[in-house]
């Protein structure tokens, strides 16, 4: 499980989509226009970086000294140097796996291959040739946010049918664990691992994280063998009303009581919809797979009850959905009756 030890507030008002940690700083993708955000350790602001277009994640290449990026609207990365310029785009080719692979969601560099996102596939890739990649696991059940590699395993992060959920993988693929994030976590939009000490045996990682409809913090957090399930993370700042990050000498924000914005409201209800959405198509093709290559009644009525289940979840959380949206239809805080399945 994850054990969360420390959380960062950053200190801007972007809609992060990428983060990148060189050694020194971090890098933050900000989703909405063409700038990357670099952070000292302690996430505060140092520099407002121009990128050549909007990436959808970032990632750092230590055997190049450069980054790798994602693109937002096609399946392709892009190299690019250590001030961030784009030295080459390479496109990814699917084959064999079956449906439009769309765009790369997110991108991790570690022991000299990529790993890419494409909604429910992971994809290992040789960095000097994405033409022939090796899809690594398709999960059916989850929909993949992003994935690193910690040493000589893979960590997979994305919505699955219980909330946010991390799945640990051996290098070949298989599961090896799996748990809940703590309950109070919206998404997980990006996440990168730090060289652990010589004393330190667990896994550390950094997680950029929404929470409670508002963006962003930083998690610090271990990587543990616990298998208990995580309670929500309490010692969560007031939020802080922020501006966008414009130049170095900016002062910091100010931070103090502000009510949630009506959009990230409706960002997450569009995410959670969307994750749903991914959840059902795949119990479906499941559902058709058994009825068209099975005539055991049996396992038909296995896979009739694991949809049913499905449905089931889905339809309690549309119930909560409605009720989050409520808040934006009854702003003067009047109270809003809760719809139950």
């Amino acid at each position: 499980m994850l054990a969360v030890q420390r959380e960062f507030p950053v200190p801007s008002a972007a809609r992060f989509t990428g983060m990148a940690y060189d050694g020194l700083s971090y890098y933050l993708v900000n989703g909405q226009e063409r700038k990357v955000y670099r952070y000292g350790q302690d996430f505060k602001p140092e520099a407002s970086l121009d990128a050549d277009r909007v990436y959808a994640g970032l990632c750092f290449d230590p055997e190049r000294g450069g980054f790798w990026a994602a693109d937002r609207r096609q399946p392709a990365l892009y190299r690019l140097d250590a001030s961030l310029r784009e030295i080459d785009c390479l496109p990814v080719v699917l084959t064999g796996y079956g449906g439009d692979p769309g765009p790369v969601q997110s991108v991790s560099c570690a022991g000299g291959r990529l790993l890419a996102v494409f909604g429910s596939c992971l994809v290992g890739l040789d960095p000097c040739s994405c033409e022939s990649p090796a899809l690594l696991t398709k999960t059916e059940d989850m929909l993949l946010q992003c994935a690193l590699a910690v040493g000589p395993q893979i960590v997979l992060l994305g919505m699955g049918e219980g909330g946010q959920t991390l799945r640990l993988l051996s290098a070949d693929g298989q599961t090896l664990h799996e748990s809940l994030l703590p309950r109070d976590c919206d998404t997980v939009t990006a996440a990168v691992c730090r060289s652990a000490s010589d004393t330190e045996e667990q896994g550390r990682l950094q997680l950029l994280v929404s929470r409670r409809c508002r963006y962003a913090y930083v998690w610090d957090c271990l990587l543990t063998g616990d298998e208990e399930e995580p309670a929500a993370y309490s010692p969560m700042p007031p939020p802080c009303a922020v501006r966008p990050l414009q130049t170095q000498a900016e002062k910091e924000p100010v931070c103090g009581e502000e009510p949630v914005d009506p959009s990230r409201i409706l960002e997450a209800v569009a995410l959670s919809e969307r994750a749903v959405s991914c959840v059902l198509n795949a119990q479906g093709d499941q559902l058709r797979e058994v009825l068209s290559s099975s005539g055991d009644p049996a396992e038909i009525l296995a896979a009739d009850r694991k949809t049913q289940a499905a449905l089931r979840r889905a339809t309690r959380l549309e119930y909560a959905l409605y009720d989050l949206l409520s808040i934006l239809e009854d702003p003067a805080g009047a109270q809003v009756p809760s719809h139950k399945p």
